[in-house]
């Protein structure tokens, strides 16, 4: 086995710390070649720390640093929002009545079209009956 070169990669970063821990490779630990990703070859013997700590920095899991990152932009994109609406806060209340009113006068607008028949209601005395039937019904 000292004659084929073991990788060091993520997938066997466990297997060579166990391999020089309990010395069950003893026998020509010398021969033992570790081949990186990038084609290169060091012997393990020679080069045991350098590959753990070139390993663990490959093998890094960034999932915290990445939470972290995440978390304080959220946290300042929130506070910039915050202080923009609370700075404008007036403005924004007034903008949002104006479109209320909008909205609420086109839904009653299109409410009143459909329930009524005629245009106008015209009350009249009997003297006017005549005007009323002859200028204004036509």
């Amino acid at each position: 086995m000292s004659s084929n070169p073991i990788r060091c990669d993520c997938n066997n970063i466990d297997f060579i710390q166990w391999m020089v821990s309990s010395r069950a490779f003893d026998a020509n630990f010398e021969g033992y070649m570790c081949q990186y990703q990038d084609s290169s070859y060091k012997r393990i013997q020679d080069s045991y720390d350098e590959t753990l700590s070139r390993l663990s920095v490959q093998c890094a899991d960034h999932s915290t640093i990445f939470l972290v990152v995440l978390s304080v932009t959220l946290l300042m994109v929130t506070t910039v929002a915050g202080a923009v609406m609370y700075r404008f806060r007036w403005r924004l209340r007034y903008l949002y009545y104006v479109a209320y009113l909008v909205v609420k006068k086109k839904t009653k607008d299109k409410g009143r079209e459909a329930n009524f028949l005629y245009d106008v209601f015209i009350a009249y005395a009997s003297e006017d009956e005549e005007f009323i039937l002859e200028s204004l019904l036509p």
